[in-house]
């Protein structure tokens, strides 16, 4: 093997342990990121737009809404949401604070009624 080829595949194996140590977050839904959760608006933002801006869900469920009475204080969002989609990021070398996930509630229309982001509980 010539001292090129031994140079190149040290560089190689070099550059791949940097991307394996590398301190970025594995994702359920691929790309959640603080500015791709906060481009997501309340009343505007649909289910086809969170799914391309987060990815897929890790966990994705239906329910049967509560119904809104009139003249109560507002109900909130997980209660009054058709579809409820969680998303969780956790740090490759193991929990630690800046574990967190994001909850985006859904109306029968697909459209965002909330979404919750903050840090995993331990």
């Amino acid at each position: 093997m010539s001292l090129k080829a031994v140079a190149f595949f040290l560089i190689l194996i070099g550059v791949a342990a940097l991307l394996i140590s590398s301190p970025e977050h594995r994702v359920s839904g691929g790309r959640l990121s603080p500015v791709a959760v906060a481009s997501i608006r309340n009343g505007k933002t649909t289910r086809f737009q969170v799914r391309a801006l987060l990815g897929a869900p890790r966990y994705a469920e239906r329910q049967q809404p509560i119904r809104q009475i009139a003249g109560a204080d507002p109900l909130p969002a997980k209660f009054t949401a058709t579809e409820i989609w969680t998303y969780m990021s956790t740090n490759p070398k193991g929990a630690n604070s800046s574990d967190y996930q994001v909850v985006v509630y859904f109306d029968e229309r697909g459209t965002v009624l909330d979404c919750e982001a903050g840090k995993l509980g331990l």
